[in-house]
């Protein structure tokens, strides 16, 4: 049995969220955001939900909300891409996200090279797979399409 944390309960995550509550293979649906009452309400709909107002600002709050967890989602803005994923890494648990990171700090292609490349490899050492920028726009997607017509 699965245990999965999503970030984000807007429409991405709540989808997500969702679909995973019919999965027989997941036993318990972290749904996390900061705001409650979209949480609060999301999990009402679901058999497996488990609320939780999360402040993703802050790394450490990511790490202790994935404790035993399988799998995370992030479902966040684009911002906090850096946070959950480095998030991931520390707490050892599988990753997913829709989106790359730009955070302010590096730039939106800066970003996905880093998580291609260095955080890859972090994955690797600690026998986790993070799979990143798997939404449809923006997208790795998009990348290969800006570099096809340069």
């Amino acid at each position: 049995m699965k245990k999965l944390l999503i970030l984000g309960v807007g429409a991405q995550g709540s989808t997500v969220a969702k679909r995973m509550d019919e999965e027989a293979a997941v036993s318990e649906i972290i749904c996390a955001d900061y705001d409650e009452k979209a949480v609060k309400e999301l999990c009402a709909q679901l058999k497996k939900g488990r609320p939780l107002k999360l402040d993703a600002s802050r790394v450490e709050n990511i790490v202790k909300a994935a404790e035993g967890v399988d799998l995370m989602v992030n479902a966040l803005p684009m911002a906090f891409g850096r946070k959950a994923l480095e998030a991931a890494v520390k707490a050892g648990v599988n990753y997913q996200d829709f989106a790359a990171a730009d955070d302010g700090t590096i730039d939106w292609v800066e970003g996905i090279r880093k998580m291609l490349t260095e955080t890859s490899e972090e994955f690797k050492a600690k026998g986790r797979t993070g799979i990143i920028s798997t939404g449809s726009a923006p997208g790795l997607i998009c990348v290969v399409a800006r570099d096809a017509m340069r």
